[in-house]
């Protein structure tokens, strides 16, 4: 990544054209009342900006698109799909929730990413399966032969097993992620397998056997990269007996990693931990064994040494306000901040991260970090957008340890809009070239 003199931000919107911003309140006053028909109409690269509300499923296909939820928005959605995305094209769902069941009554992951050669980012989204109809949904995020998946500070929550569903499924059991031959990012992210499902006997000799805890994680193939994430298994199953009959041995707690299938992973200041087996009621039935923190089957697991810094912004940002960033890193280090229009996924071991800005990324601040362990960095943003437009930048910072070398923090995508879409922060100002 060679970066450009400091600079701001806001120097360069100009010479950036500026795509279509949509709006979305299911309760009326905006473009849409539900998110698919803004996905369909936006045109390519514009952003699909999100009001407080309940929204049906959408999918996102072959197109360039950002869907956001708006300042201090809560924004619910039902299980979704991103898929068949061209080498180049990005996708970013940023403050997303997915925590409710399909509406279709088929089992589903709550986000599926299928079949993507472009980029699919996310950020401060909760994907919890936990509170979702456990006859319904498995995984939090199943991706699949998908080239980039990039999360930034999201919670992945697989959904606990039930006596009326204990998986597998078709989407395979309830992991937090479940992924296949395809690239994963994670930064600051909780990833937590679901519960398994206690076993039953409806009469002497018959029932339901109760099932294993979910992973954390589970990879095959591709590869993974986390700093300063969570990874814990789910528990497993309870036994069952039927009195004075037959009985169910509990089952065996989730891993919080699992690899196979050849996947390489690197994992930065994280901590990994499998889920308690389940218990047994009755002998000679016998408790479930413990899972562990990380199993490699068929491929490598490397822990690298140090901390993960991390970047924090203010997203969405309209004209005459100030981006806020945040980086957390060592005391003493330096943090510079660069930005970029576009992202990037490349593994960089000499860094201990993975570069995250594409293109001509240029500096935009350099301070010391305090003892506090948090140095904080604002740019205003001028007048530069056309009237009704938006776009998309992506922010990481580089910091240079008091002890030598350097580490990449995770990145975050931040987008800026135009005065038009103040929504709620009083009256639009005018900061450049205003007249009498």
């Amino acid at each position: 990544m060679t970066l450009l003199p400091t600079s701001s931000l806001l120097v360069f919107l100009p010479t950036l054209a500026a795509a279509q911003v949509v709006t979305v309140d299911d309760g009326g006053g905006a473009d849409f009342t539900d998110l698919q028909p803004a996905i369909d109409a936006v045109a390519a690269g514009g952003t699909v900006l999100v009001k407080d509300g309940v929204y049906a499923d959408f999918t996102i296909a072959a197109k360039s698109v950002a869907v956001v939820a708006d300042d201090g928005a809560v924004v619910e959605v039902l299980p979704s799909v991103v898929r068949d995305l061209a080498a180049g094209q990005v996708v970013v769902l940023r403050g997303l929730r997915f925590t409710r069941e399909s509406a279709a009554g088929i089992t589903l992951p709550l986000l599926a990413l299928e079949n993507n050669l472009g980029r699919v980012w996310i950020e401060e989204g909760l994907f919890d399966g936990t509170l979702a109809d456990t006859v319904l949904t498995t995984a939090a995020l199943r991706v699949v032969d998908s080239e980039s998946v990039i999360a930034a500070r999201t919670i992945f929550r697989g959904a606990h097993g039930s006596q009326f569903f204990v998986g597998p499924g078709p989407f395979d059991v309830n992991h937090g992620i479940v992924a296949k031959n395809s690239n994963l990012a994670l930064h600051g992210c909780e990833l937590t397998g679901g519960l398994g499902a206690t076993g039953f006997f409806t009469d002497f000799d018959t029932g339901i056997p109760p099932h294993a805890g979910g992973h954390g994680v589970s990879l095959d193939g591709g590869t993974l990269f986390a700093g300063s994430c969570r990874f814990q298994g789910g528990d497993g199953g309870d036994g069952a007996h039927w009195p004075g009959g037959a009985c169910w041995n509990g089952q065996s707690g989730g891993h919080g990693l699992f690899v196979t299938g050849g996947a390489q992973v690197h994992v930065l200041d994280s901590s990994l931990g499998g889920g308690s087996g389940g218990g047994a009621t009755l002998a000679p039935c016998s408790a479930g064994a413990s899972g562990t923190p990380s199993l490699v089957d068929n491929g490598s697991l490397t822990t690298l040494p140090g901390a993960a810094p991390a970047v924090a912004t203010t997203s969405p940002v309209r004209e005459g306000q100030s981006l806020a960033i945040d980086v957390t890193g060592q005391s003493g280090a330096l943090a510079g901040v660069a930005f970029s229009f576009a992202p990037e996924h490349l593994l960089f071991l000499p860094w201990s991260g993975v570069v995250h800005l594409g293109g001509t990324p240029f500096v935009l601040a350099v301070a010391g970090v305090p003892p506090s362990g948090t140095v904080s960095f604002t740019t205003p943003i001028g007048d530069v957008l056309p009237i009704g437009g938006g776009a998309s930048a992506y922010v990481q910072s580089v910091v240079s340890l008091p002890a030598g070398g350097f580490v990449l923090s995770g990145p975050s995508a931040v987008t800026i809009l135009d005065t038009v879409f103040w929504a709620g922060q009083g009256p639009p100002r005018c900061v450049v070239g205003c007249g009498p």
